[in-house]
């Protein structure tokens, strides 16, 4: 009996031992759920407040809606102004990049990826590029408001600022004429002038007839002689496209600027010509009291017009446009600069897209910049002599500059510039040179910013605050020594950039103009090509004089043999001698310039020509201009920088850093 009183006893315990189990394995699976419950509903409540503060239903709603109203903008006919509301609400920095048909919405300083749409653009116009800020406008006092995006188009492009554009331009025929084979074809410069022009070798026509068959190897001129005191030129057949330039004999107002063609099969291709060759003579600063083309019927024209050249033509296929330049004196035009609209209206004919590039024609003389011709280059030169009296001022000047500090590292000479577009870009070649070396001489072509001069204030403001949040370690590591461009002015880079970095002052303090001690060797020489050639030239041979045994690295904004297309060249061409004569004492010479938005290096008499600006803006190809002795090395389409150490031995490299030439002065 005891025996089984003890099992019993026994199982008794074993269940009550179990069942504590049990609970306890209850207890601990109860405390698991609610913990699973807790979880799931902090992940549920941080959903839901992820969906509610998400703004990608938003980005995209009003991607869409801004690429819709671009698209009209674009193809709306006549000069335009339109507000645009932002439709949805951003309380946060969103902003819109329009670049390459494309409209990003992104937040800058965040690695969220852009919301993209497209967007339909005009092959007659610009590409249209720019930033627009689509947060909501928040006041102390005021409720919440939607920023206004204002759109202004003309013929030649759609901008945010209308400074940008010029209200005269034309809205040219949406015709297909398209050819890759373009640079092939032959295109003839005709003259037709009256009197004394027909001999005067200086009048306009003749000069820029000179200076297009001289740039570009498929443009031919005329040999026409004189005859009965005027020159009318004899058209080849085999050109694809007539070019006349000179006096019509029209009747029109001073500052007229028309262009003729004849009424023929081809009407609507001849009016796209004459069209486009508007356009890119209407550049924002040009001044001119109306723009016209103007069809002609050759059957009716008297015997005393010098529209009757269009009776010339043997070939019905021939597109054949007049400019008439008789309505502006000689002071009033920018020979180089029509040479270079007229080569590019023709490639945008043809469909040159990467040939679509603003020219500086300008009609006004209170806005040209004249052309240097040989005898005014004549007189520089003298003035470049008489320069000794005024090298110790300048040097002097110079000399203060340089006192401000020396290069940190001279094997870190950076050149770039031309920074003016896309951030994303512009942020990728900074991070690549801050992994260059930890002190770098930042050496910048000038065009950081899209509108940098002083005088636009608040977009001023906001473009340099946008410089500075990209550029602002890089700089503060080592130095910069920028240079003027003509997308800002000295005042704009003295008061945005001085204000952080106070030695800019001191270099802008001479009209941009200023100097900087490499080495004990080595002399930079910092140019302002936006002022007077005169003042430059002053300037470059008082620093040479002073220092005929030194390397020297000069810099200044606009080249004067480009190879990319997009710069007219020639201006300041009378650099050259004094260079030479430099690099003919034993010295090294090397000319870095930007604007042109490509990179290539050229070499004429020794002197090493390089330029570096494309940094972050839309790219220009390589060109197939040629000048007078000098040798192209290479030419890339790309986005990159140069770096160069003191002995001027130099590697050009892409955007990610890789290298893709090495040269040496």
């Amino acid at each position: 009996m005891g025996f089984v009183s003890k099992k019993r006893g026994g199982l008794g315990y074993a269940l009550r031992q179990n069942r504590k189990s049990y609970i306890i394995h209850e207890l601990y699976f109860f405390l698991f759920q609610l913990l699973m419950v807790f979880i799931v509903s902090v992940s549920l409540m941080q959903y839901v407040n992820s969906i509610a503060s998400d703004t990608s239903f938003e980005k995209r709603f009003t991607a869409i809606d801004m690429a819709l109203i671009t698209s009209v903008v674009h193809y709306a006919p006549g000069t335009l102004r339109y507000v645009y509301t932002v439709p949805a609400r951003f309380d946060i920095n969103v902003e819109a990049e329009f670049v390459n048909s494309d409209i990003l919405l992104e937040q800058p300083g965040t690695e969220l990826s852009p919301v993209k749409y497209w967007f339909l653009s005009g092959k007659n116009m610009d590409p249209f590029e720019g930033i627009a800020s689509l947060q909501w406008i928040q006041d102390e006092t005021e409720v919440p408001s939607p920023p206004e995006v204002i759109f202004y188009r003309t013929g030649r492009g759609v901008s945010f600022n209308d400074a940008e554009l010029n209200p005269l331009h034309i809205d040219c025929p949406y015709l297909n004429t398209t050819d890759d084979a373009w640079a092939s074809k032959t295109f003839f410069v005709g003259k037709v002038l009256q009197g004394s022009d027909a001999s005067d070798i200086e009048n306009p026509a003749n000069r820029i007839a000179q200076v297009l068959s001289s740039r570009y190897s498929n443009f031919v001129v005329d040999t026409s002689p004189v005859t009965g005191g005027s020159l009318i030129s004899a058209i080849p057949p085999d050109a694809d496209i007539a070019i006349i330039v000179g006096d019509s004999g029209e009747m029109r107002e001073p500052g007229s600027l028309v262009i003729y063609f004849p009424v023929s099969e081809d009407l609507i291709n001849h009016r796209k010509l004459a069209c486009m060759l508007v356009n890119d003579l209407l550049t924002p600063d040009t001044e001119v009291y109306y723009a016209q083309v103007m069809p002609v019927y050759t059957d009716s024209l008297p015997e005393t017009s010098g529209l009757r050249i269009f009776k010339e033509a043997s070939n019905p296929d021939q597109l054949m446009v007049f400019i008439d330049v008789s309505k502006f004196t000689s002071e009033q035009i920018d020979v180089n600069a029509i040479s270079t609209a007229i080569y590019t209206a023709i490639a945008r004919y043809y469909g040159g897209d990467d040939l679509i590039g603003s020219s500086a024609a300008t009609f006004m003389f209170e806005t040209v910049a004249p052309d240097i011709s040989a005898q005014q280059a004549g007189v520089m030169s003298t003035q470049a002599q008489q320069a000794g009296s005024l090298s110790g001022q300048v040097a002097g000047t110079a000399e203060s500059a340089s006192a401000l500090g020396s290069v940190a590292d001279t094997s870190c000479l950076i050149l770039y510039g031309d920074s003016r577009g896309s951030p994303n870009t512009h942020q990728d070649v900074v991070n690549t040179i801050s992994e260059e070396c930890d002190s770098p001489s930042l050496f910048s072509v000038g065009d950081m910013v899209g509108a940098g001069h002083f005088e636009r204030g608040p977009l001023a403001a906001s473009q340099w605050s946008r410089f500075l949040t990209i550029e602002r370690d890089l700089i503060s590591k080592g130095r910069i020594y920028p240079l003027i461009g003509n997308h800002e002015d000295v005042e704009g880079v003295s008061h945005y950039l001085g204000e952080e970095f106070p030695y800019v002052r001191e270099q802008m303090s001479n009209n941009g103009m200023y100097v900087q001690q490499v080495t004990g060797n080595l002399l930079f020489i910092g140019l302002n090509t936006e002022e007077s050639p005169e003042d430059n030239l002053v300037f470059l041979t008082a620093q040479l004089n002073s220092n005929p045994q030194k390397d020297v690295m000069v810099g200044f904004h606009k080249p004067y043999y480009p190879q990319i297309e997009h710069a007219p060249a020639g201006r300041y061409a009378v650099f050259h001698d004094l260079l030479a004569a430099h690099k003919n004492r034993g010295n090294k010479v090397l000319v870095f310039t930007g604007h042109t938005h490509g990179m290539s290096l050229s070499e004429k008499d020794g002197v090493k020509y390089l330029e570096v600006g494309s940094t972050a803006v839309p790219l220009r190809p390589c060109g197939n201009a040629q000048y007078s002795g000098v040798r192209r090395t290479w030419c890339r389409s790309t986005i990159g920088y140069v770096r160069c150490n003191s002995n001027l031995e130099c590697v050009a490299k892409r955007r990610d850093g890789r290298t893709f030439n090495e040269f040496e002065v």
